[in-house]
């Protein structure tokens, strides 16, 4: 199995250079020119050119629909042109995915050699047709939530412009107008005086004069004295 490929050289320097779409392009002529199944080293190169430019596309479009909800937020002037290049980003996805699954049906699950290789290649199409139908439901998703962010928008502007209905207190009558101009009479206070509590009843003031132990005489009121015999101590 030749592995002098010029083209397998020219991935690992796009590789060791971050560039992984060309990467993947000259990975995509090694899987062409290759005749029998890839070696291990050269599936692994190409799962991994795969992986980082489909990885790079998904990050742009969590970034993309992040800056779309803060544009919706701020009055959604500039929504077209992120959906756009929404759009674009997803079909490129879209290609990708496509293209790494006509890769695989197409000649590399059937070269395979050996069962290890070809559970590699089925779990990688397993999950990069995962992908593509995520993306798809991603972009429906957005699409839904732009809508209707556009569409509250504006039923909330229609609805501010119109008028509000607010019902006014008219008199339908001269005589509905003149009670309504009188002013409302002022309340009336009683002018009559609180009655005063009840004086408490006046104690009988009955003092007692000592004239000797024998003797007391008692004062019962002006000009009334009782003399009492034999009221003194015993």
């Amino acid at each position: 199995m030749p592995t002098d490929l010029p083209d397998l050289y020219l991935a690992k320097l796009a590789e060791q250079a971050g560039r992984f779409d060309d990467m993947l392009e000259h990975m995509r002529k090694v899987c062409t020119a290759r005749e029998g199944a890839l070696a291990l080293e050269e599936r692994n190169m190409l799962s991994v050119a795969f992986k980082n430019v489909v990885s790079q596309r998904r990050s742009s479009l969590r970034i993309l629909s992040h800056l779309l909800k803060r544009e919706a937020d701020m009055g959604g002037k500039k929504t077209a042109q992120i959906q756009a290049y929404d759009t674009k980003i997803q079909v490129e996805l879209q290609g990708l995915c496509n293209s790494i699954i006509t890769l695989l049906d197409g000649s590399l699950i059937k070269k395979a050699e050996n069962s290890e290789a070809k559970v590699f290649y089925l779990k990688m199409k397993a999950d990069y047709f995962r992908c593509a139908r995520a993306c798809d439901r991603a972009g429906g998703a957005r699409e839904g939530s732009s809508s209707s962010s556009s569409s509250s928008s504006s039923s909330s502007s229609s609805s501010s412009n119109q008028p509000t209905n607010q019902p006014t207190n008219q008199p339908t009558s001269p005589s509905q107008a003149a009670s309504q101009e009188q002013p409302a009479p002022a309340p009336v206070h009683s002018l009559t005086r609180p009655s005063a509590p009840p004086s408490p009843a006046l104690a009988l003031h009955r003092p007692v004069r000592v004239c000797s132990p024998e003797r007391q005489e008692v004062v019962c009121g002006p000009g009334r004295h009782v003399v009492r015999e034999g009221i003194g101590p015993r």
